[in-house]
């Protein structure tokens, strides 16, 4: 390549600085996401017999994560913050649920344990409960 290629005409970049713009363009289209899918985010299944609701889980930059419930009258209010602090997920206000063993970060899709619905205005019933995580989100 001799210098005179790099030459650009009036009002135009040069072209291999244009391909090579255009090459760190892409490369950042497909390497760059939003934090939350960088994050181990799931949608978690809650079962008390009969009755069923989804949950997706959503781990963000921070000690507080995000929540919101698939079914808006299943748990009142549908969303919100939890912590995820010694192996709990806890909503850091009503209503008052826990997935108990449940660590954000080392669950996998099929992964089960216990909860507990102690207060909640919706139509999921107050008491123990199973969660299994469906997928990742």
């Amino acid at each position: 390549m001799t210098s005179a290629s790099l030459v650009r005409a009036p009002g135009r970049a040069p072209r291999m600085l244009s391909l090579a713009y255009r090459a760190a363009v892409l490369l950042l289209l497909l390497v760059a996401r939003p934090a939350s899918a960088l994050a181990d985010s799931w949608l978690v299944e809650f079962r008390d017999g009969s009755t069923v609701t989804q949950v997706r889980l959503i781990d963000t930059a921070g000690p507080l994560n995000e929540w919101r419930a698939m079914d808006p009258n299943a748990i009142i209010p549908n969303s919100g913050d939890f912590m995820n602090q010694f192996g709990d997920v806890r909503p850091t206000v009503q209503p008052s649920w826990v997935l108990k063993d449940f660590d954000i970060d080392k669950v996998g899709v099929g992964s089960e344990g216990d909860g507990q619905m102690d207060d909640n205005d919706g139509t999921f019933p107050k008491g123990t409960f199973r969660w299994r995580v469906l997928s990742r989100l």
